[in-house]
């Protein structure tokens, strides 16, 4: 059972994130985020010491961390499959991902304020986003077609699957206001990736 201490940060951090997401960063207060969780204002203070800005950075540490657990226990879970097998499993668990609301509402906060948050804070997102390029540059060196290609090479492509995953969420999430990713969109992952696949160079080449 939940602590009623841990109760309270985490409806302080839930009704932030909803307002956050439906409202935006700047347009929310710490006094809308206390009177819609019906909690005192100090009270947010004392979980959060630095206000607003500590719980916005919450939200968006706690969505990536989310989305990369996601990432690498599909990894786990695609192994022994083909390579397009096991990179389309990390792609439709990171889909599914977005079904939930935090994680969905998360994603949209991170994108959209992401001008306000900290040097430290921005540099840790860019980090995420280089371990899911690693972690793809990975499972090109475990194929047998591209082991023996370059580390750099391996990069850039994992780089390129990373491009196509990205513009999709943002295709969908935030262009089309959608909160999961449709068929057609999943579809078109797929078709890019085995257009990818074969231009890409081979070792044996």
């Amino acid at each position: 059972m939940m602590k009623k201490s841990e109760a309270q940060r985490t409806l302080i951090l839930k009704t932030a994130r909803e307002l956050f997401a439906k409202k935006g960063y700047n347009a929310t207060t710490t006094r809308q985020i206390s009177r819609t969780a019906k909690t005192a204002e100090g009270l947010l203070y004392y979980y959060f010491p630095h206000g607003k800005q500590e719980i916005l950075e919450t939200i968006v540490q706690s969505g990536v961390s989310h989305r990369l657990s996601l990432f690498k226990a599909a990894e786990v879970k695609a192994e022994g499959q083909s390579l397009t097998q096991q990179i389309m499993g990390i792609f439709e668990a990171l889909c599914d991902a977005f079904q939930s609301e935090a994680s969905y509402q998360s994603f949209i906060i991170t994108i959209r304020e992401r001008s306000v948050l900290s040097g430290t804070q921005a540099e840790w997102i860019t980090q995420a986003i280089e371990m899911v390029g690693n972690h793809l540059s990975h499972l090109l060196a475990t194929d047998q077609a591209y082991a023996g290609l370059p580390d750099q090479t391996r990069l850039n492509l994992a780089s390129i699957i990373t491009a196509i995953f990205q513009k999709v969420f943002y295709d969908e999430l935030l262009i089309r206001n959608l909160q999961t990713i449709s068929p057609a969109a999943r579809q078109t992952v797929a078709h890019e990736l085995a257009c990818l696949f074969q231009m890409m160079p081979r070792a044996s080449s």
